[in-house]
């Protein structure tokens, strides 16, 4: 994913949009800049980051979206997930790096089962990470 603060991860400068940060492989691989992007995460617009129940507690997940929950998963999956918390930024970038700062300090608690969601399996926790589910 390009823009995480990953350790390889380079500021590239769009002349219009400015700052932005990529791996040298993602930037070899034609990806752009975010704020170009017809599709997915707009840094630069309101966005979420929710914590999710994933099928009863099989699993937790933290992510990002510009959009609702609802509509950021397929239908088929809305009955597996319940949302524990949302919190919304007026900034999407600023939602980005706090849910890169969550994956960081939960990377141990990665899940590895069997895929629960149709889309969105990964930022997956095998129990309740942030102890909010109550």
């Amino acid at each position: 994913f390009f823009g995480y603060p990953y350790k390889h991860a380079k500021n590239i400068i769009d002349p219009e949009f400015g700052p932005f940060q990529q791996t040298a492989a993602s930037h070899l691989n034609g990806v752009g800049c975010p704020a170009r992007a017809k599709y997915g995460f707009d840094p630069n617009i309101p966005a979420i980051v929710y914590y999710l129940r994933i099928s009863g507690g099989k699993a937790y997940k933290i992510g990002i979206t510009n959009r609702d929950v609802v509509s950021r998963y397929q239908k088929s999956d809305l009955d597996q997930i319940h949302i524990v918390k949302i919190w919304s930024y007026k900034v999407g970038g600023a939602a980005k790096l706090y849910e890169a700062k969550l994956l960081e300090k939960f990377k141990n608690a990665k899940y590895s089962g069997p895929d629960l969601l149709s889309s969105g399996n990964s930022e997956l926790f095998s129990f309740d990470v942030l102890n909010l589910d109550t």
